[in-house]
């Protein structure tokens, strides 16, 4: 856990404040993962997002009521929404 600023742990020291580089390199890296884990994320929010608004909304709709009616398996519907966004 990489501490906040101004919490008790802050005074701690860094380890790429040590001459290590292979320290520093840890911490690059640590960084990189933790970035793409964020960068991720906000994708995924974003399609979460998108698909609550029309016309993506709408889709969902229809598309739900014809798997509960039967009519689509959940996995066709899926793959036919999924189409419908790209």
């Amino acid at each position: 856990m990489i501490p906040r600023a101004g919490s008790r742990n802050s005074a701690a020291k860094s380890p790429c404040r040590t001459s290590s580089s292979n320290q520093c390199r840890a911490c690059a890296a640590r960084r990189a993962a933790q970035a793409r884990h964020w960068f991720t994320e906000e994708v995924r929010q974003g399609l979460l997002a998108a698909l609550s608004r029309d016309p993506a909304k709408a889709r969902m709709e229809t598309l739900g009521a014809a798997v509960a009616r039967g009519e689509m398996t959940p996995e066709a519907a899926a793959a036919a929404m999924l189409a419908s966004l790209s």
